[in-house]
């Protein structure tokens, strides 16, 4: 909506949302480099999981 002109800056950054705010200032990794990184270490895919009913 910004870059459409529909809306300021001073709204666009009041709809965002606190986390994604603190994201921006998260230093970003050049992706060149990723392709001379060293593997420390592999971890297991993610999931929801599940709570067994009591």
């Amino acid at each position: 909506m910004l870059c459409r002109g529909l809306i300021d800056e001073k709204t666009a950054v009041k709809r965002c949302e606190p986390f994604k705010l603190d994201e921006l200032f998260r230093p970003v990794f050049d992706a060149t480099a990723m392709w001379h990184a060293k593997v420390l270490t592999i971890g297991l895919p993610a999931s929801p999981g599940a709570v067994p009913a009591l």
